[in-house]
């Protein structure tokens, strides 16, 4: 039969077993890239500009993630890409008041109404973040993210529906 040795060193060999393949799966888990997508923004400089959509992506999680590309869809599932709209372009002419004096718009224009919209790989260090906008003819309906590791347990890409609130 069976030695009290011989229990030991099998039931040692399952306990080693075990041990193993939780911590590869806690591995696993751990390493997995966490994004989050939030933030969304739709604003206009003005009655006559079009909208500028923004967001912000972050890396949740405890190591480097590349994103290869961001992809805009509409709800027809077309991509849609930013439409070049140029806020300086938008800026009210100069104009006097009663008193002849010239009042300059240029003061109050603010950097933040240029789209900065994805156009090359991003690496995102640890819990950082990176704010991207575009200028757009609809709102979309879909945004796919692509990365260089696993999002989801076999995927390395991410889709999300986001709903734009208008900015403050």
């Amino acid at each position: 039969m069976f030695s009290l040795i011989d229990i030991l060193n099998v039931s040692a060999a399952w306990i080693g077993a075990i041990t193993g393949v939780v911590s590869l799966i806690y591995s696993l888990k751990v390493n997995r890239v966490k994004l989050s997508i939030s933030k969304f923004h739709k604003k206009r400089m003005n009655e006559d500009s079009c909208y500028q959509y923004s967001f912000v992506l972050s890396n949740q999680s405890n190591s480097n993630v590349v994103i290869k590309n961001i992809q805009l869809f509409d709800k027809n599932g077309k991509e849609i890409f930013d439409n070049g709209f140029n806020p300086a372009n938008a800026l009210p002419e100069k104009k006097s008041d009663p008193f002849g004096l010239i009042s300059s718009t240029q003061t109050l224009f603010n950097v933040d109404w240029y789209s900065e919209p994805f156009e090359d790989e991003i690496e995102l260090n640890p819990y950082s973040f990176h704010k991207l906008s575009y200028y757009l003819n609809e709102p979309p309906h879909t945004i796919k993210i692509k990365t260089n590791r696993q999002i989801h347990y076999l995927s390395k890409t991410k889709s999300i529906h986001p709903i734009f609130n208008k900015a403050k």
